[in-house]
């Protein structure tokens, strides 16, 4: 089974700004808390035991972008080694069971190696959420070319583009031909 949590049920419970109507300020502040709001929860479901109990429950974090991952796997190992001293009731680390279970998504943020090393290659999927305000619609190859820019390698830009989500839902799926062998384009940001 997945278990897909989605990054707008992740904040509903934390404090957000009133947004004031047309207020392009206030309008950021409230992203901004919603672009962070993956983070409480992740580390609650790494830290919880409900993976260690499960451990072939697979997660997604949809919407949640990635590149907050690596700082939250960090802080999550470290503060587990600190806290708990060996006297836990996990038998792996936070970024242990990343790695095993969980699959997150991302849309407009460039995918660079020291990411894929920290999150693992396998842990994270291009998404599209046409027709919502982050889809990339229209502008989608360019949204793709920006996000893979640093990344040449064929094989693992398939599969971030389709290869990880359709093995996380354990889908038997063939990709599609125009992903497979399209080069990267420069992008500019």
């Amino acid at each position: 089974m997945v278990l897909a949590i989605h990054r707008m049920g992740m904040f509903a419970d934390r404090p957000t700004l009133q947004i004031k109507k047309d207020d392009s300020a206030s309008t950021m502040a409230v992203w901004g808390n919603r672009l962070a709001a993956g983070i409480y929860p992740t580390i609650e479901l790494l830290s919880s035991g409900i993976l260690e109990q499960f451990p072939r429950l697979r997660v997604l974090l949809a919407e949640t972008g990635v590149s907050w991952i690596p700082f939250a796997l960090q802080q999550a190992d470290r503060g587990g080694d600190q806290l708990y001293a060996g006297d836990s009731h996990l038998t792996l680390k936070a970024s242990e069971y990343f790695h095993r279970q969980v699959c997150a998504g991302f849309w407009w943020e460039q995918i660079d190696p020291f990411l894929l090393e920290l999150c693992g290659e396998d842990n994270l999927c291009w998404q599209q959420d046409y027709p919502h305000a982050i889809g990339t619609w229209p502008n989608t190859e360019n949204a793709i070319d920006y996000c893979l820019g640093p990344i040449k390698d064929e094989r693992l830009r398939r599969k971030l583009l389709w290869e990880n989500i359709a093995r996380h839902y354990r889908l038997d799926l063939e990709g599609p031909e125009h992903y497979s062998a399209r080069p990267a384009a420069a992008v500019s940001a």
